[in-house]
């Protein structure tokens, strides 16, 4: 059971992300940056057919911006697993009256240092675990079995005497 707090741990910092968005004004976005529009109600209805997770804000790279609209290439779901899990992509322009704010999306290093710590974390929790335990306490020695050796990293440390 000791994995179970492990396992939270781990599914916890891969659920945060590493990207943060961060409001701009809509003129600061320069196309191909990854931006995502909250939008009007009557624009969201416009994309029902769209499948996106939340119908007030879509996802995407800028393609081109302008004074009355700005042209998005947007994230609308996945191909299934026969297509290769592809990102699907449709071009979509958006009166830049109906967009009532713009964010651009940045990766947020906190976030991303959390994610590699816990990974490096999990993966040392995994290698000591493994690795001990095997042996007996009389103090006769480090023997562990063949079976319970794992070749991916050697390393000792000189505490003197040998």
């Amino acid at each position: 059971m000791r994995s179970v707090p492990l396992l939270l741990l781990a599914a916890s910092l891969a659920t945060s992300g590493c990207y943060a968005y961060i409001p701009i004004a809509p003129q600061e976005a320069a196309p191909g940056d990854a931006v995502r529009f909250r939008l009007t109600p009557e624009e969201a209805a416009r994309y029902q057919d769209l499948r996106l997770a939340n119908p007030r804000l879509i996802e995407g790279t800028l393609v081109q911006g302008g004074e009355t609209e700005m042209v998005l290439d947007a994230h609308v779901g996945r191909a299934g697993a026969a297509e290769g899990s592809r990102l699907l992509v449709q071009e979509v322009s958006i009166p830049r009256a109906e967009i009532l704010e713009v964010e651009l999306r940045k990766l947020d290093g906190t976030k991303t240092g959390l994610v590699v710590a816990g990974g490096i974390v999990a993966i040392a929790t995994v290698v000591a675990v493994s690795g001990g335990g095997s042996g007996s306490d009389d103090g006769g020695g480090t023997d562990i079995p063949e079976a319970r050796r794992i070749p991916l990293i050697r390393f000792s440390l000189p505490l003197g005497g040998r």
